[in-house]
């Protein structure tokens, strides 16, 4: 099993998740970690201060004709992936020829914002959802109360079978570590883009008849920032080229005939 997982920034869950990473190495086999959910708040988050708006045209059969929504979250001061990731998530559920999803995250003077369990998704499909359902009210087509399903003894034919049998966590958390390695790859050029626009800021603000740039700690403060982006970019990089010598060789078309 890889060993190898990445994590949000600044979230207090990750001390649980190392812990849980080094138990599976000791043990040399996959270590689940069970939270409650009064565990999983105290862990992580606070999640961020979200507004939303959105619209959905309908026609009286229920066809949903387009759809619009404007996501706002509050990231506290480190920006993040809360604006993308919703944005994602509002209609990813409908197949619509018409959509229109704007996100916007805004920098705060408040405490840092981290994910309880799916990153602002949550907060873009509850206000979709919500819209969704009073038209459905409108038109007097009403939704189907959401209820758990519990199968108990029921067998499934071998050929419906996907994968082997038993491994369904284990296959949920790869696709997490491929999750985590595309959100870490996504956000390289994001904290280039802060680190240069702080420097262009200390470099015009004055304080005390001189640049804010030139400051010494300023300088350590940017050159430590430069640092953490480039071991992250590495950090990447070997990730991936671990990924692609595991994977399996792709044929041509000239090699499959």
């Amino acid at each position: 099993m890889p060993s190898v997982l990445l994590f949000w920034p600044h979230t207090a869950a990750c001390a649980q998740a190392a812990c849980t990473l080094a138990l599976s190495r000791k043990a040399n086999r996959p270590v689940k970690l069970v939270m409650t959910r009064v565990e999983v708040f105290r862990a992580s988050g606070p999640t961020s201060a979200t507004s939303i708006d959105v619209k959905i045209g309908i026609k009286k059969d229920g066809t949903i004709t387009a759809g619009s929504a404007e996501l706002r979250y509050a990231s506290g001061p480190y920006l993040s992936m809360w604006a993308e990731l919703g944005a994602m998530t509002s209609f990813a559920c409908y197949d619509l020829k018409n959509v229109r999803t704007r996100g916007y995250e805004v920098l705060v003077n408040r405490p840092k914002s981290a994910a309880y369990r799916a990153p602002s998704a949550p907060m873009a499909a509850f206000a979709v959802e919500s819209v969704v359902d009073e038209l459905a009210h409108k038109i007097g087509m009403d939704a189907s109360d959401t209820a758990q399903l519990f199968f108990d003894n029921v067998r499934v034919p071998q050929r419906n079978l996907i994968g082997q049998e038993g491994m369904g966590f284990m296959f949920q958390m790869l696709q997490f570590q491929e999750e985590r390695l595309w959100g870490a790859a996504s956000s390289l050029r994001s904290l280039d883009n802060m680190i240069d626009a702080t420097i262009e800021y200390t470099r015009q603000r004055k304080a005390f008849g001189k640049s804010i740039l030139d400051n010494q700690v300023v300088h350590y403060r940017l050159a430590e920032l430069r640092t953490e982006v480039a071991a992250l970019r590495e950090e990447v990089a070997g990730l991936k080229a671990k990924k692609a010598a595991k994977a399996p060789a792709r044929k041509t078309a000239r090699e499959s005939s």
